[in-house]
Formats: C-alpha cells, structure tokens, sequence
C-alpha cells in the first residue's frame, strides 16, 4: 500500500509519496540483523536520538526487538530531552516514529509522560541543529525566528504523545527582547498547541527574561489554569507569568527560583492567595526588602491550609525568616521542613522547632551557620514524631544536640551528618545506629546512619531442639 511521510526541510514542510513493496521484508536471524544495525549506531550516542534504529524496530515485529535493544535504555526516559545536536528535522521524524509505534500499539514509547523543548533552539536554530552564533550574541532580529518549522515540529511531538503528555518543561534561554510581531507570533503558536496539552498536570518553565515585559508562552499557562496541579518557576520570575500561575487553583505542588524585584516582587508575595491544596513548596528566590521572603510565608500561612512540605534556600540572610516560618509550623501542622543557607536560623528557632514541631517527620538543615544549641527543657519539647534529621555543615551546633533528639524522638530511624563523623561514631552505635556502606557515603564528607532493625529483615538462629 502506498503511505506518506512528511519531513521537514530547512525552509518548509515538504510530503512526499512512495510506494513500499507489498511483500514482507525478508527474515534474517538476529545475529545477522545485530551487525547490519550496528552500522546506525551513531559516532556520539548521547546526542543521537537514534532515530534510524528506531525506524528499523518499526518495520516488522522480528526486527523490532533487536533494533530497540541496542538504543541506550535511559535514551526514552519518562521526559525526554534533547541535546543542542538535534535539529527540527530530528525532532519531527521522532514525532512521527512515536506515532507510528503508537498506531501500531507498540510499547516502545508507553513510558514517555513528559518532554522538554529549548524554545530558542527550537525556534531559532539552523535546520542542521548548529546554532547561529551571530543571533545569539545580538538577539534574535524581526525574521530571525524559523515559527512555521518550529511549531511543526513542536506539534508533531505533541500530537504523538497525545493522551499520555502529563508533563510539560519549556525552557526560554536566550529567548529576549521579543518584539510585536514576535510575540503574536508566539502567542498563536502557543494557544494552537495547547488544545495537545489538555492533560499536562504538570508546567516546568525555565529562565524566562525578568525584565521583558511579555511573556512568549503566557497563552498556553492559561489555557492550563484548570488542569495544573504541579508548577516549577526556575528563574523564571516574571510579573505577568506569576499571575497567570496565581490562577490556577488546583496547584498542589510549586517550586520558585530566581529574582523578584519591584514589581516581579509584589506578584510573587500574592502568587498563593488562590493555591487552597498547595501540599508542597520550595522557595529560592532573592526579593526586596519591603516584600521579603518572610513576609512570602505570612502570606502564604493564611491561604494554604493543606501545606505539609516545606523547603526555604535563604541564601544569606532575609529579615524575620525565623519568626515567619514559626507561624505556618504552627497552622499548617508541617511533616517536612528544609532550611538552607539561612543566617536568621539560630538557637531561639531551634527552641520553637522543639517545641511545636509535633507533626514533623523530616527535619533538615543545611549550612545554618548561626545554629547553636538550644535551651529548652527536654519535658516540654514535643517534636516527637521526627524519623528524619539532617544536618549539614551547622559548624556551631554540638552533638549533644543530636544525643537530645535521640532521646526525645522514639521514632527516629534515619540520620544524616556531615559533622561528628570521626567523633560520633561510637555514641551512635551505642544507640543502635549503623552507617551505611562508604561505598554510599557522598564526597563531601556527608555520613549516613540508619537505626538497626528498621525496615530489615533480621536472622534469628534457632537451635537444632527448638529453642
């Protein structure tokens, strides 16, 4: 039967027809089949997608497993990803490749949930896959955006993921000083290939321009504002991208990195007003002084009620950190807390963790430099639940203070020190820790030690007459 296959060229869409010969291909055995196939390994295979093997795995059900064995098994991840090596061309002949496995119900690509596209690359880049080193230093001119090439390999992708795409990454390096024609542009592009996003649960978006004053991919957050229930910002704090994200009620999970000043700041202090079943939050940002971090959580306190996870990377220091994170400890009934790089973590914080830190169950500071040992009375502590606690490089707090969560914490199963490595070993196996393998043990000096028995099978000798 004569079928058709669409490839794209560097300056359009071109379809061509031909005829395969009706009969099948002829049988070889797999050994034979191995060493023709090893001719389509390519020179770099970490940047290949290896889209030739894949075409042959397509051909007939005794090819297929011989030509999928010998493409890298962590090539298809559940989110693909491409190198800067692969052109629009590469990324449209995977589209239909994926296509075509799907139509003939192969499992090849029932894995794949999630894909990652390099806007600028997509867009921007040479159809051979190198990149334009005089647009990328200048910017990108009125023409110098390939939009018809670039949505068609988009939506291809997106089309042959179809039902399955549950997780979308959008990365915008390099994609600056977008002008009226371009944004138009991209908001049409944008808004046509939502309708292949309505299961996307999930919006990774990375290095959005702060200071633009557009947002290319703003049409396709709003078209998401109902399904979304996970959001990562990484540096990507732009004022009308962090109100279109406000929206979105069903967020349940919401990662922020990068700078939010002036106005970027002010969106963001109000970005979880609506987030009522936010479970999760991670916060790396560097905000005024006026709209500070601290005041974020305040905010937040009051709006999230079901927030059980919390990480801050302070990164220095931010006014009245300690006390804000004190209040939402209290009202959100919080079962994992993270601080890192934090200066305002000090004794009187760890005294309030200790004392209204019920519901924790993971406890974890890393380079708290000013923590240091808190003066709490052991009969009032409540923090008893804890079965997790990490500290990492907290030069000023002594080991007793880990002796004292020891005591107080019956559930405690699992610590992980980069300090009293050398000392502390015998304390700990006196109460029954055990570091795990060095094989295990991180470069930094990081130890990790496990309660005996826990989540192990333990051997019992049993003598010969029973007892």
């Amino acid at each position: 039967m004569p079928s058709t296959s669409t490839t794209l060229t560097k300056f359009n869409l071109t379809t061509k027809s031909t005829s395969l010969p009706s009969s099948p291909p002829p049988y070889l055995p797999p050994e034979l089949l191995r060493e023709i196939f090893s001719y389509l390994s390519p020179d770099d295979p970490i940047c290949d997608p290896h889209l030739d093997l894949l075409s042959c795995a397509l051909v007939c059900l005794s090819w297929q497993p011989v030509a999928t064995e010998m493409i890298p098994r962590d090539l298809y991840e559940s989110t693909l990803e491409f190198s800067e090596e692969c052109s629009r061309t590469e990324l449209y002949r995977l589209g239909e490749l994926m296509g075509e496995a799907r139509r003939l119900k192969l499992n090849i690509f029932d894995h794949v949930q999630g894909v990652t596209f390099d806007i600028w690359h997509v867009f921007m880049s040479d159809d051979d896959g190198t990149l334009d080193e005089c647009r990328w230093i200048v910017g990108a001119g009125p023409t110098g955006y390939h939009f018809q090439q670039g949505e068609a390999a988009i939506v291809k992708m997106l089309e042959a993921l179809s039902s399955h795409l549950s997780e979308l990454t959008l990365d915008l390096k390099h994609v600056y000083n977008v002008d009226d024609n371009q944004l138009l542009e991209f908001s049409r592009i944008f808004s046509s290939i939502a309708r292949h996003c309505r299961n996307v649960s999930k919006l990774v978006v990375k290095n959005v321009d702060e200071e633009d004053e557009a947002c290319p991919i703003l049409p396709l957050v709003q078209s998401l504002q109902n399904s979304l229930r996970s959001v990562e910002l990484l540096k990507s704090c732009h004022q009308t991208l962090l109100d279109a994200i406000q929206l979105c009620p069903g967020i349940a999970h919401a990662r922020i990195t990068g700078s939010a000043r002036g106005k970027n700041s002010v969106s963001l202090m109000n970005i979880t007003k609506s987030w009522k079943h936010l479970e999760s939050l991670c916060l790396d940002v560097d905000m005024d002084k006026d709209n500070n971090l601290g005041k974020l959580l305040q905010v937040a306190a009051r709006s999230c009620p079901s927030l059980t996870t919390l990480e801050i990377i302070a990164d220095g220091s931010d006014d009245a950190l300690d006390i804000a994170i004190i209040y939402p400890l209290t009202k959100w009934h919080l079962e994992s807390l993270t601080i890192i790089e934090s200066y305002q973590i000090t004794s009187w914080f760890l005294d309030q963790i200790l004392l209204y830190g019920e519901s924790l169950v993971y406890l974890c500071f890393d380079e708290c430099r000013e923590l240091s040992t808190p003066s709490v009375d052991q009969t009032q502590i409540l923090m008893r639940n804890l079965k997790t606690l990490e500290l990492r490089y907290c030069e000023a707090l002594p080991f007793e203070f880990v002796e004292l969560v020891i005591d107080v914490c019956p559930r405690l199963e699992r610590l992980v020190l980069s300090e009293f490595v050398d000392d502390a070993g015998p304390a700990l196996r006196a109460y029954g820790f055990e570091s795990e393998p060095l094989a295990e043990e991180d470069d930094d000096g990081v130890r990790v030690w496990t309660k005996v028995g826990v989540g192990v099978d333990v051997d019992v000798d049993v003598d010969v007459d029973g007892t």
